[in-house]
C-alpha cells in the first residue's frame, strides 16, 4: 500500500469515527457558563434561565417587579419607556409610564390598581400633559431636594391622590421633588388631593405656579370623603383647599 492510499483511507476512517460521535455529543447546550476573573466580556449578550452572582462587586440581580413593586426613572441616554423600569441602568423616562408599570394590589379586599415605589433619578423629567390620576397607596421618590424635577403642562391638576379613606391602609408619600409649572392655563393645578388618609409630604418644592387662577396644591376632598393625619415636612406649596380640608401636622 503506497502512502497515498493510506492517508486515504486514514481520512475516511476519521470521517466514520466523527459520524459514530456526534448522537452523543451535545453542540446546542451549555449548563454553565463561568466566567473566569479579569475576563471581559464584549458585545451583546443574553442569559437565560437561573443566574447567580456573587455578593460584592458591581453586578447585581434586579428586583422582580411582582413581589418589590419598584420602578425606576431615569434621564439617562438610555431610559425608554420601552425598557422594563427594574433598575437605573434599564429605568423608564416619565412618570406616567413608571406608575402604569406598578403591579395592582388588594388591601382589606379593596384592589387598587397600582401599589409600590417610583424612584426618581437625578435631571429633568419630560413634561406630563395630562392629569395623572395616582389611586393607590403608591410613593414617589426623588433621588435628593431639587435634583428630580416634573414638569407640568396641565389645563387642570397636574397630580392628582385620591383613596378611600374609609380603610387602614396609609395614603401616598411624595419625597425630595421639584414640579415646575410649563401651562399657561388658569386652570393649572401642582397637585390635588383629597380622601387619603396618612399621606406624607416631605421636600415637595412646587415652583411656577403664580398666572391668575393657578394653584400650586389643592385639597380637594370628594363628596362624603375627608383626609387625616396628614404631614408635611419642609414643603414650599401655597395649600387651597375645598371641603374638610386635612388635618395637617408640620414637622
Amino acid at each position: 500500500m503506497n502512502r497515498d492510499e493510506f492517508m486515504r483511507r486514514l481520512k475516511r476512517l476519521a470521517i466514520i469515527i466523527v459520524l459514530l460521535l456526534l448522537p452523543r455529543m451535545d453542540l446546542a447546550q451549555r449548563t454553565e457558563v463561568t466566567v473566569e476573573d479579569h475576563q471581559t466580556i464584549t458585545g451583546n449578550k443574553t442569559f437565560t434561565g437561573t443566574t447567580t452572582l456573587g455578593t460584592s462587586g458591581n453586578t447585581a440581580l434586579k428586583p422582580s417587579l411582582a413581589s418589590d413593586a419598584i420602578v425606576y426613572v431615569s434621564t439617562s441616554s438610555a431610559a425608554s419607556d420601552s425598557n422594563d423600569g427594574l433598575s437605573w441602568g434599564t429605568g423608564v423616562a416619565d412618570l406616567p409610564t413608571a406608575y402604569g408599570k406598578l403591579p395592582s394590589c388588594t388591601v382589606i379586599s379593596i384592589i387598587y390598581p397600582h401599589c409600590g415605589t417610583i424612584l426618581l433619578g437625578a435631571g429633568t423629567f419630560p413634561a406630563i400633559t395630562g392629569t395623572l390620576n395616582i389611586t393607590g397607596p403608591v410613593h414617589i421618590v426623588g433621588i435628593q431636594d431639587d435634583l428630580s424635577v416634573i414638569q407640568c403642562n396641565v389645563a387642570g391638576p397636574c397630580l392628582n391622590f385620591y383613596m378611600s379613606p374609609f380603610t387602614s391602609v396609609h395614603g401616598p408619600q411624595v419625597e425630595n421633588v421639584r414640579i415646575e409649572n410649563r401651562s399657561s392655563s388658569s386652570s393649572a393645578i401642582g397637585i390635588q388631593a383629597g380622601g387619603v388618609i396618612e399621606s406624607v409630604w416631605r421636600n415637595v418644592h412646587i415652583h411656577g405656579f403664580s398666572h391668575s387662577g393657578q394653584i400650586s396644591m389643592l385639597w380637594n376632598n370628594p363628596s362624603g370623603t375627608f383626609s387625616e393625619r396628614t404631614i408635611m415636612n419642609h414643603n414650599y406649596a401655597p395649600i387651597q383647599g375645598h371641603g374638610h380640608c386635612p388635618h395637617v401636622r408640620e414637622l
